[in-house]
Parts: structure tokens; sequence; C-alpha cells
């Protein structure tokens, strides 16, 4: 599987470079998660990469715990921070 980390190993925050990586991080993932044959399922890919200046990123989504679940990743360095849920 993908690994956040490996996409952001030495990258510094560039507001163009972070938004065409957080496309290509989800497009990964939705390309691997394909694989495992979850075709009958609806999927949510969500990456954020943005500057680190102490901030922190709350989200709120409705699902029912019986049937829906979720993974993410998290990533930091001193210039970005990176979430990644799927």
């Amino acid at each position: 599987m993908v690994r956040v980390q490996s996409y952001l190993v030495g990258e510094q925050h560039e507001a163009l470079k972070c938004g065409l990586m957080s496309k290509q991080v989800s497009e990964v993932m939705r390309k691997q998660i394909k694989i495992l044959c979850l075709r009958h399922y609806k999927l949510f890919c969500s990456v954020v990469i943005s500057q680190n200046s102490g901030q922190r990123l709350a989200s709120r989504c409705l699902c029912d715990s019986d049937n829906d679940g979720f993974a993410s990743a998290c990533y930091e360095t001193s210039s970005l921070f990176a979430i990644a849920s799927v």
C-alpha cells in the first residue's frame, strides 16, 4: 500500500506543488484500493497537504458505524503536514 511519507520525505511546503502532490497521492490510494477488488463499495479518498504553522485540522462526516469504516495516516515536518484518509 502507498505510504504517505514516501511521497513527502524531503519536500518543503510550496502551495502549487502541495496541491499536485495531494492529487497524486489520492489517485495512487484509490488505484491500490481498487486492486483489492472492493468494487461494491463507494470510496472517498482525501489528502490534505498544507503549511505547518501550528494549526489543527478537524473534519466531520456522517457514517454508519456498523457498515462504514475509515483509515487515515498523518505525516508532519517543520515545513508541512499531511493527512490522508480513505
